[in-house]
């Protein structure tokens, strides 16, 4: 009977042992799926936009610069003027060299800064650029 019982205890602390293990092995693959998700996250904000998206940002652009010369009354001239200023102001504000270069996370973003703006001192800018 005494052998049963160190058998059984023997048993109980091996089982207790195992569960040990697996809660630490659960908690170290909790702690690397955290990392992986970081990880993911990381890479999708290098990802750079699509050939579309790059399409369709350049064509915003265009025809903001064309709204803003009509709406404005610049003279011939100013739209291309402003299509560069707000070019510029894109890539200022998300850190790319060209629209090619922007991350695709900040695709809406830039959508929204593009159909926003309105800078009235790059505006005259170009109404004097025209005239010169």
């Amino acid at each position: 009977m005494t052998e049963e019982l160190t058998v059984t205890e023997q048993m109980n602390q091996t089982l207790s042992e195992s569960r040990e293990t697996l809660s630490r092995l659960v908690e170290i693959l909790s702690g690397q799926q955290r990392q992986l998700q970081a990880l993911q996250q990381k890479v999708a904000m290098l990802e750079k936009l699509t050939p579309m998206q790059v399409k369709d940002v350049n064509l915003r652009i265009r025809q903001r610069g064309c709204e803003l010369e009509m709406e404005h009354a610049l003279p011939a001239g100013g739209a291309e003027k402003l299509q560069t200023l707000i070019r510029r102001q894109v890539r200022l504000e998300t850190g790319a060299r060209s629209t090619r270069d922007i991350a695709r996370c900040d695709y809406p973003v830039v959508c929204e800064m593009i159909s926003d703006w309105e800078d009235y001192d790059a505006i005259e800018k170009a109404r004097r650029a025209c005239h010169a």
